[in-house]
């Protein structure tokens, strides 16, 4: 199945997608997704761009060695750092502990945008929490760049949190 929740996005450029829902529909090979041995459903991710799949292509094209990722203020390391001391206290409040992958995009004006969390947490008021915390972080990104235009990226920043206490 091929799917593009990104309506706006489609409608501003219905030629380019329509090119890729072609291409995407003739590719071969595939490979089921495996996790644990056992081949499961998998979503992904395609990038396009018909300018380079046309009139630039060259042999072993790959849309990535033309994009400049997105960039935090001073660095991964600072967004580390800004997410764990706005994040630690709710993770403890919540009593969260394990693996959580944030992902979100960051689009053309260094926003983020469309957050989620997977695998969801079953606790509404920490996912309302956890959201607002998230918006809390104002700082400007640097767009992505592909040949120098910016472009929306999807980040996906996994998590490890361990809240757990014991005596001594």
């Amino acid at each position: 199945m091929i799917k593009d929740n990104d309506t706006a996005n489609i409608a501003k450029n219905k030629c380019a997608y329509d090119l890729s829902i072609q291409i995407i529909k003739n590719l071969k090979h595939w490979k089921a997704a495996e996790a644990k041995g056992m081949k499961i459903g998998a979503i992904t991710e395609f990038v396009f761009y018909p300018k380079d799949l046309m009139s630039n292509y060259k042999k072993g094209y790959d849309a990535d060695a033309f994009i400049l990722s997105a960039q935090y203020p001073d660095g991964l390391k600072k967004f580390k750092t800004d997410f764990h001391d706005n994040f630690m206290s709710l993770f403890t409040d919540y009593h969260i502990n394990g693996e959580i992958n944030l992902e979100f995009y960051v689009n053309e004006e260094g926003h983020i945008t469309n957050p989620r969390m997977y695998p969801e947490v079953d606790n509404k008021n920490f996912n309302i929490s956890f959201m607002r915390t998230l918006s809390r972080l104002k700082k400007t990104w640097k767009p992505a760049l592909y040949s120098n235009i910016p472009i929306k990226q999807k980040i996906i920043f996994p998590i490890k949190f361990s809240v757990e206490f014991s005596e001594r």
